[in-house]
């Protein structure tokens, strides 16, 4: 559940899609409210689960999809630094490296 500061409210969910794979891989998945989109809340929640599990011995590379037409989950996901990797009939899909993360992160 994500929280916002201001007053408690749940605004949304952000979270794993599960345990790591043996790929040492995690999807990240993320919804809110409409009414709190274009707020920066998304990309604040899914930027530090990002970074938290980059931080992990456990995990290598995180992952996630997202809609072709979805174009507020898209810039999320490119504001974090992923790069998308694959599209697929209406889905975009992308990732993020262990290295490319800490590279991003030095500069």
């Amino acid at each position: 559940m994500v929280l916002r500061n201001s007053d408690g409210m749940i605004i949304g969910d952000a979270g794993f899609k599960g345990a790591p794979n043996s790929k040492k891989e995690v999807e990240v998945g993320y919804g809110f409210l409409e009414s709190c989109w274009h707020m920066g809340y998304a990309t604040e929640s899914v930027e530090s689960l990002v970074k938290w599990a980059l931080d992990l011995l456990v995990v290598e590379k995180v992952v996630a999809e997202t809609r072709l037409e979805n174009s507020g989950s898209i810039r999320v996901l490119q504001k974090v630094g992923m790069e998308q990797v694959e599209k697929k009939g209406d889905m975009v899909y992308w990732e993020l490296t262990k290295q490319k993360h800490q590279f991003q992160s030095k500069k």
